[in-house]
């Protein structure tokens, strides 16, 4: 069954005026909000088949529902129930497909097949949970699509192995928030080249960085991916397809996991922490001089349910998982 959304016109009204609105429209058009049962992220339609449309999230947006089922978000403003798809063929790796019926037609989208290289302009698209401004945070699950988000950065690494886990390999200067994990990272011609599912400057230091061969990067080269949000690139996603026989229609055109922290982790840590501490809700903001969401006021008298992906954020800590009123 598919629904509208309260304020279906909301997308007349979210265009960034200083990105190519083509751009924005083809983003939209491709990228959905998936809401969980504890939270929500972001996803990539990449197949259609007859009325079944298949998602590309992140498997860390994907564990938000125990039970597999989830409403997704259309860039028309129509919701629709949709349910976990088997992905064979990716251990390790922090993908995860999901599944819709519409009789609705929509833009799926193109995935790069060539090589991509650094010093491209890319763009990274998603539904954050939150907006930040001088007095705090503001949720905007209820926002519909006002809620869409783009930035635009450059590609500044790609890495070989060793690697960060669950297939993280990519680098860009782009701004990425929490709930925009699973969303797309495209070129220029609006061609989906990643998944975000890292932001900048972890609070956890040097210690997510670890590598998949369990070395740490240099003092240098951790400066430099500190600095970055991460992506897994979608060449893994067409490689493993290509090798499980699975999904072979994608569209293209020429371009148990380790534990790691993710984007949607962090405000979790924060908002637990700052109630304990200080019996406040969500860190606000301002920006660090590295251009990052700083999150060091703090307003609100609710500490936020975690996610159940946000519990991985460190582990032998069980976060709680009941909404608590703060003291006056």
């Amino acid at each position: 069954m598919t629904s509208e959304v309260e304020n279906p016109t909301d997308k007349f009204a979210i265009y960034d005026s200083t990105i190519d609105e083509s751009i924005q429209k083809n983003a939209l058009q491709i990228t959905v909000r998936i809401f969980t049962q504890l939270g929500a992220g972001s996803g990539i339609i990449i197949k259609r088949q007859g009325q079944t449309y298949t998602v590309l999230t992140n498997a860390h947006v994907a564990d938000g529902s125990s039970d597999q089922q989830y409403t997704i978000l259309t860039g028309d403003g129509q919701s629709h129930p949709a349910r976990r798809k088997n992905l064979s063929n990716f251990k390790g790796i922090d993908l995860a497909l999901v599944e819709f019926i519409s009789d609705i037609d929509y833009e799926v989208a193109v995935l790069r097949n060539s090589e991509i290289t650094i010093g491209e302009q890319v763009y990274a698209v998603g539904f954050p949970n939150y907006i930040y401004n001088s007095k705090g945070s503001i949720e905007t699950f209820d926002w519909g699509l006002r809620a869409f988000h783009i930035t635009i950065g450059t590609l500044e690494m790609l890495m070989s192995e060793p690697s960060l886990p669950e297939g993280y390999k990519m680098g860009y200067t782009n701004e990425v928030e929490v709930g925009m994990s699973g969303g797309p990272v495209l070129d220029s011609k609006g061609q989906v080249i990643g998944l975000n599912g890292r932001g900048k400057y972890p609070i956890q230091g040097i210690e997510i960085f670890a590598l998949t061969d369990g070395t740490y990067p240099s003092p240098e080269l951790f400066h430099k991916m500190n600095a970055l949000s991460s992506a897994i690139p979608i060449s893994l996603f067409q490689e493993g397809t290509k090798i499980s026989g699975s999904l072979t229609d994608i569209k293209t055109q020429s371009v148990q996991p380790s534990y790691i922290p993710t984007i949607d982790s962090f405000t979790a840590v924060l908002n637990w922490v700052s109630y304990k501490l200080l019996g406040f809700r969500d860190f606000g903001t301002g920006k660090s001089q590295q251009g990052s969401q700083n999150r060091k006021e703090v307003t609100g008298k609710k500490i936020c349910v975690p996610h159940s992906y946000e519990k991985r954020c460190i582990q032998g800590i069980n976060l709680p998982t009941v909404t608590v009123e703060a003291d006056d």
